[in-house]
C-alpha cells in the first residue's frame, strides 16, 4: 500500500506542478513542510478547501507530515498552479472556523465520517 501511495504522490505532484493542473480542479495542492527533528523538507498532496486566504486540509491522523505542524510553521502549497508560502498549524478537532469552511463539501463530509481519526490543518496564505 505504501507503495503505491508514494507512486501516486509522485504523479499528482507532477500534474499540479503542470499546466494539467486544472484537471483537478482547486481542491488539491501539494504541500510542503520542514521536519521539526530532521530538516528535511517533505512534499505531499492533500485535499483542501479555500476560503479567503486560508486553506483548510483534513488528514488522516496516520499520516506524519501534519505532525510538523503542532506548532505554527511556515510551508509552501503549490495550488491552482501557483506556489505560495504561508502559516499551517494543526487545530482542534472542533475548532468552529475550520468545521464552517469545510460544512458542505466532500472534505468535510469525510471529516465528519472518519471522526477521530482525522486531523484538521489550516494553512493562512501570504498575501501576494
Amino acid at each position: 500500500m505504501a507503495v503505491l501511495r508514494s507512486i501516486g504522490n509522485r504523479v499528482v505532484r507532477a500534474l499540479l506542478a503542470s499546466p494539467l493542473h486544472r484537471l483537478f480542479g482547486g481542491g488539491i495542492l501539494v504541500i510542503t513542510v520542514t521536519g521539526r527533528r530532521t530538516g528535511r523538507r517533505y512534499s505531499t498532496p492533500v485535499q483542501c478547501v479555500q476560503r479567503g486566504d486560508s486553506l483548510f486540509i483534513v488528514s488522516h491522523r496516520s499520516r506524519g507530515w501534519w505532525r510538523n505542524l503542532r506548532e505554527p510553521a511556515p510551508v509552501d502549497v503549490r495550488h491552482r498552479g501557483r506556489r505560495r508560502n504561508g502559516t499551517g498549524r494543526v487545530l482542534a478537532s472542533d475548532d468552529r472556523e475550520a468545521l464552517d469552511a469545510l460544512r458542505g463539501t466532500m472534505l468535510g463530509k469525510a471529516a465528519e465520517r472518519r471522526g477521530a481519526d482525522t486531523v484538521l490543518v489550516r494553512i493562512d496564505l501570504e498575501t501576494a
